[in-house]
């Protein structure tokens, strides 16, 4: 079976229905999810329209969130909306079979493991954390880093988390040899196709897939 990658990506919510630098939460989870080898991207909630080919997780009434998943041989699972969160970080969560990603208060916010155990939580995020100490201790656990950023519930917090991202961004580009004047104004999506040498001005805000050729 594939491995694959579930977001909570509640209906109504705040972060459903944020965007950081034109790209959904959700969309950043599924990009670190698929860079990091999970090949079909679920969501539980509100689609996540804007990454080709998220499936909506079929769920049966009366039956766990993930029982469509109970085959499959790795699972990961995003609890929390978490766009800053490090390719670094869900490699070592995807590292061990059973990992479990926490807050500093022990609060679960990701989790990888096989379906057959992924299977056996409800889904329902009240009761996650008594479901997970009923299972024992079998989960290697993991912390967020200062990179990670952190949850995104609010208005602070996805600036932060948006903060983050762009200077990831701009960093990137200019390593590649584009030259930001000034990296401090420019806000730039993730899928911004900018050339080494393309010159970007003070102040520019590029959305999408825009593509910025050298010398631009």
């Amino acid at each position: 079976m594939e491995s694959c990658a579930c977001i909570y990506n509640a209906e109504g919510s705040f972060a459903a229905s944020a965007e950081i630098l034109s790209r959904s939460c959700a969309w950043y989870l599924a990009s670190a999810a698929s860079a990091a080898g999970f090949t079909r991207i679920f969501t539980v909630g509100a689609l996540c329209e804007d990454w080709e080919g998220a499936e909506s997780l079929p769920i049966r009434e009366g039956a766990s969130y993930f029982s469509a998943l109970a085959e499959e041989s790795s699972v990961l699972v995003f609890f929390e909306a978490l766009p800053a969160l490090t390719a670094a970080t869900v490699k070592l969560l995807a590292a061990s079979e059973c990992a479990l990603l926490s807050d500093d208060a022990h609060e679960p916010l990701a989790l990888h493991a096989p379906g057959s155990v992924v299977a056996k939580l409800s889904g329902k995020r009240e009761t996650l954390v008594e479901e997970l100490t009923a299972l024992g201790p079998i989960f290697t656990e993991v912390s967020l880093t200062e990179a990670d950023g952190g949850p995104v519930t609010q208005g602070a917090q996805l600036y932060d988390c948006q903060e983050i991202l762009r200077r990831r961004i701009n960093a990137r580009l200019m390593q590649r040899g584009a030259i930001l004047v000034d990296p401090s104004t420019a806000y730039i999506s993730p899928e911004a196709r900018v050339e080494s040498g393309a010159v970007i001005l003070p102040g520019c805000m590029l959305n999408g897939k825009t593509h910025i050729e050298a010398m631009a």
